[in-house]
């Protein structure tokens, strides 16, 4: 299961070890390019009006709901399934409302 915006892993000996997030957008919303975005334990995000910020939270709520969605894929292969754009977390509209 994904879980942002942090992975966190229970080792054997019930130790949790956290592995903060990163990624990268492109032509969603307002980011025509966004290089890299690392999350950690605590991530404040902040900025002027109509510069990102409920994009950036979006983006990571469409991640989440695309990924319960397809629950046959892993870590490595949800890249490859569909988005879902309208859902439980956020309703988004099409891919050209979001482009």
């Amino acid at each position: 299961m994904l879980l942002l915006p942090a992975f966190v892993y229970i080792l054997p000996n019930n130790v949790e070890v956290f592995v903060p997030v990163s990624f990268s957008l492109s032509n969603f919303k307002s980011f025509k390019e966004l290089d890299f975005v690392e999350f950690n334990p605590l991530t404040v995000v902040c900025g002027t009006n109509n510069s990102g910020k409920s994009s950036l939270i979006q983006s990571l709520l469409l991640i989440k709901q695309s990924n319960l969605e397809n629950t046959k894929a892993t870590l490595n292969t949800y890249i490859n399934e569909p988005l879902i754009f309208n859902g439980v977390y956020t309703n988004l509209g099409n891919y050209v409302e979001c482009k």
